[in-house]
């Protein structure tokens, strides 16, 4: 069996690949995309917990917490949530039982 060699995706696509070949070579496509999505996530989740630490503190210290660190901090949830959603999950991978 000889393996073709093909120029263009459009040249690939016209021979009808399996759609589980075409699945593995979108994910392959897309994993830069996937991967500054992933940054942006963890970048979010870092400044909730930094923001989330300052609100704690506050309130050890007795001062008071205003509504504009509140606002920001349901808005960082609201898009950490959204981001999450934007995400694919990962392949389940099946644990081998040898």
């Amino acid at each position: 069996m000889k393996a073709k060699m093909f120029k263009t995706v459009e040249e690939w696509m016209s021979s009808k690949p399996d759609p589980e070949i075409t699945q593995k070579v979108l994910t392959i496509v897309n994993r830069e995309v996937v991967s500054q999505m992933k940054r942006e996530l963890n970048s979010k989740k870092s400044e909730l917990r930094r923001v989330e630490k300052t609100v704690e503190s506050m309130k050890v210290i007795g001062l008071p917490v205003g509504d504009a660190v509140e606002k920001k901090i349901t808005e960082l949830k609201k898009e950490l949530a959204e981001l999450q959603k934007e995400l694919p999950t990962p392949p389940v991978r099946k644990k081998s039982t040898e």
